[in-house]
């Protein structure tokens, strides 16, 4: 089985522990017995002492405490033994030191998120809780797939890690060829896996309406919305996006939803000391509200006064229709604009570049260049935050006043910035890109410190490719490679020396497919 250029059959998935593999194998043979499977827990003490954990805590203790692994699997059921046991083989499923520099303690704290919203959702449905849970604790088990497939990438991911779902998952796409979503298939073969539970692992960030289980997959996908709110960067999107979903496609008001929230939030610390995962106080459903309240509130206000006046005043209707479009323009670029520096953000990147790729003439090079800030944690490590906020606002303004208006800068994550570009003459990229380095350096950066002026620097990675190169692949398409050439470059000039540019331009002409063309010049 593959997926485009990428095979699955070679990539590295997580294999659960044979003990806890032969649990969840003998709960799920109709034919076993409780004594049968309490030896087989009894025989692996880590997780003989979760599920006694769990059955003496507040969610199935009922009478005395539980002392024996047997009363334990007779308390909890066995359909809730399988569930517990995968649970415990997810976690104990990879090494983190064949990860790179992923944050597995981070990822298993957003993974338990989403199992505690899919259970609460749950709750008077005709979807078991535990089943929920378990749904949401595995859905974004492909992640560590991709991690232990392409570890040199881990850093990469993990700058988008608190994005909104969907951004984060075209990232993913673009950065691995697929997404953790694509890689469900195999693991769930691998694991064994019930129908429901491969099911909501394949389609938990899709409209999985007309999909076998579609019920639990619709329910892993809104458990992902309400854990968002807790990890994103921007909780005031989120949440905000929560409320306009869940409302629309579970029929909650805006008391419910905040209510779930909150209540995720306290039930994550119980559960994760249940399921040993370490995680950190979870923020508060007020510091969130307030986040939005403060972020929106004029503009908000300004908005439904607007209705309320089209509602009662016909006078006055083209002039308030006209207000009321810009209100909704401010709304569209602030979803579009990075809050810090005031450039267009990773979403307005992507589709700009796509746009680009659409529409470009055939005697027309579209190009990217991928620009991060040399030893930028240095930065942050000597002087702090704010020193470091500032740097990264003088280098949008450097880097915006070095490109023409026909060509955009983007700040995409952290301390990387991208910029879109058509070229109608030879080494156009590089060039611009050379430009560029120059301007930083030539730049000073004053900052509140006494070492100020600060001297910057940065790297680039450059790709290009000429719509006529590309024919029969999509623009989508095109702008995910481009962007993994340029990344790769990116790196390569950083691992040789930092403060320079490498690009394709000296190779422009060789061999027949652009993308074969800009993969070898990329190795």
């Amino acid at each position: 089985m593959s997926h485009g250029s990428i095979d699955v059959a070679t990539l590295d998935l997580p294999s659960p522990p044979r003990s806890l593999a032969a649990i969840v194998q003998a709960a799920s043979d109709p034919e076993a017995s409780a004594a049968a499977l309490a030896e087989l827990v009894a025989a692996d003490p880590g997780f003989s002492t979760k599920i006694l954990a769990i059955a003496n805590s507040s969610l199935y203790r009922r009478g005395a405490p539980v002392t024996s692994v047997a009363h334990a699997v007779g308390v909890l059921g066995i359909r809730q033994l399988r569930n517990l046991a995968l649970c415990a083989a997810a976690q104990a499923s990879v090494d983190k030191r064949r990860l790179g520099a992923f944050h597995l303690s981070r990822f298993w704290e957003n993974s338990l998120r989403r199992a505690v919203a899919a259970r609460v959702l749950a709750e008077g449905t005709n979807t078991d809780p535990m089943l929920a849970f378990t749904a949401g604790l595995l859905q974004d088990l492909g992640v560590l797939a991709l991690m232990q497939t392409w570890p040199d990438r881990a850093s990469e991911w993990m700058r988008v890690e608190t994005e909104l779902p969907d951004d984060r998952l075209e990232h993913e796409r673009a950065l691995f060829g697929l997404g953790h979503d694509e890689v469900a298939p195999p693991l769930a073969e691998r694991w064994a896996l019930p129908d429901d539970l491969a099911a909501a692992m394949a389609h938990h960030h899709r409209d999985a309406t007309a999909e076998a289980h579609a019920e639990l997959s619709t329910l892993s996908r809104h458990a992902e919305v309400v854990a968002t709110v807790l990890a994103a960067a921007d909780r005031r999107a989120a949440l905000e996006r929560a409320r306009l979903i869940l409302a629309r496609e579970r029929g909650l008001d805006r008391s419910a939803i905040d209510d779930t929230v909150a209540r995720v939030g306290r039930e994550v610390a119980e559960m994760a000391g249940l399921l040993g995962v370490k995680v950190k106080v979870q923020p508060e459903l007020e510091t969130i509200r307030e986040a939005a309240f403060s972020g929106l509130q004029r503009l908000n206000l300004s908005y439904e006064q607007l209705v309320a006046h089209l509602e009662t005043s016909l006078a006055t209707q083209d002039r308030l229709a006209t207000e009321l479009r810009a209100r909704n323009a401010q709304l569209e670029r602030a979803a579009r604009t990075d809050a810090l520096t005031d450039l267009p953000n990773r979403r307005a990147f992507w589709s700009t570049l796509v746009e680009h790729l659409e529409s470009a003439h055939e005697a027309d090079d579209v190009g990217l260049l991928l620009v991060d800030a040399d030893h930028f944690k240095a930065v942050n490590d000597s002087h702090g935050h704010e020193v470091g906020d500032a740097v990264l606002v003088h280098l949008a303004r450097v880097l915006e006043d070095g490109v023409s208006e026909d060509e955009l800068v983007a700040r995409i994550g952290g301390e990387e910035f991208a910029v879109v570009y058509v070229a109608r003459e030879a080494d156009f990229g590089h060039n611009l890109g050379e430009r560029l380095i120059a301007r930083v350096q030539g730049t000073p950066c004053e900052v509140p410190i006494p070492a100020s002026p600060l001297e910057l620097s940065i790297s680039i990675g450059a790709a290009s490719v000429d719509a006529k190169a590309r024919a029969g692949e999509s623009a989508t398409e095109a702008a995910r490679s481009l962007y993994r050439v340029a990344d790769a470059r990116l790196y390569r000039a950083k691992d040789t020396g930092r403060g320079r540019v490498v690009s394709d331009d000296q190779d422009r002409g060789r061999g027949s497919g652009w993308l074969a063309r800009l993969r070898g010049r990329a190795a």
